[in-house]
C-alpha cells in the first residue's frame, strides 16, 4: 500500500486555495478521499507533501496528515486480516469515523432526599402527625440500609441485588410486639 498527498491545483477556490487530497494504491485499486484541507500552491510542498511554514498552524495540518496515512495503513491491514475488498466507502469510514456520544452523566441522589419532600408536601396537605410519625420510620430504615450496606440507596441505580440486599437487612431486625401504643425498632436504633 502507498498513501500519498496531493495539491489539486485544479479545483482552486475563488480565494485561490486548492484541496488537499489522500490517493491510496493498494491491492492495484486508486482510492481518492479529501482530507478537509485547503491550502495556496505557495504554501504546499509537493516534494515532501506536506505543508509548508508560510502555512497557518503548519504543525497541526502536518500532523493531521500524518493521522490520516496512520488510520489508511491500520485501515488497509485490518481489510487484509479479515479478507475483505477496498472501497472508498470504506476508506471514508475509516479517515472521518462517526463520533462516539458522550455517556450520560446521572447524579445520583439519595431516596432520603426524596422522601422528605414527599413528607413535607404531606405535612402541607394536613396529613396527620402519626402518618408522618410513620413515614419518618421508614425514612429512618432508609438512612440505616445506607449505613448497613454503605451503599446510596438511588432509584436510578437501583437492582435486582440491592433489593435482595434491603430485604436481608429487614429480615435480620428484630420485630417488638406493640407497646404502650408504639413500635420498638432495635435495629434501627444501632443506626
Amino acid at each position: 500500500m502507498v498513501t500519498q498527498f496531493v495539491l489539486r491545483t485544479d479545483k482552486k477556490d475563488s480565494v485561490g486555495r486548492c484541496p488537499v487530497h489522500l490517493v491510496v494504491y493498494l491491492d492495484g485499486v486508486r482510492l481518492k478521499c479529501a482530507t478537509g484541507e485547503k491550502c495556496k500552491p505557495a504554501d504546499w510542498n509537493a516534494t515532501r507533501q506536506e505543508f509548508r511554514k508560510s502555512y497557518p498552524l503548519p504543525d497541526d495540518a502536518n500532523a493531521l496528515l500524518a493521522r490520516l496515512t496512520k488510520d489508511a495503513l491500520a485501515w488497509w491491514r485490518k481489510l487484509r486480516a479479515e479478507g475483505e475488498a477496498s472501497t472508498l466507502a470504506g476508506l471514508r469510514v475509516a479517515l472521518r469515523p462517526a463520533p462516539v456520544p458522550e455517556a450520560a452523566v446521572v447524579e445520583q441522589e439519595s431516596v432520603t432526599v426524596w422522601y422528605d419532600d414527599y413528607r413535607k408536601s404531606m405535612l402541607a396537605w394536613g396529613y396527620a402527625k402519626e402518618t408522618l410519625r410513620h413515614h419518618l420510620v421508614t425514612r429512618s430504615w432508609m438512612v440505616g440500609f445506607k449505613k448497613w450496606a454503605g451503599v446510596l440507596l438511588d432509584p436510578t441505580t437501583y437492582s435486582l441485588e440491592l433489593h435482595d440486599r434491603l430485604m436481608v437487612m429487614c429480615r435480620s431486625c428484630t420485630w417488638r410486639p406493640m407497646t404502650c401504643g408504639s413500635w420498638k425498632w432495635p435495629c434501627c436504633r444501632q443506626f
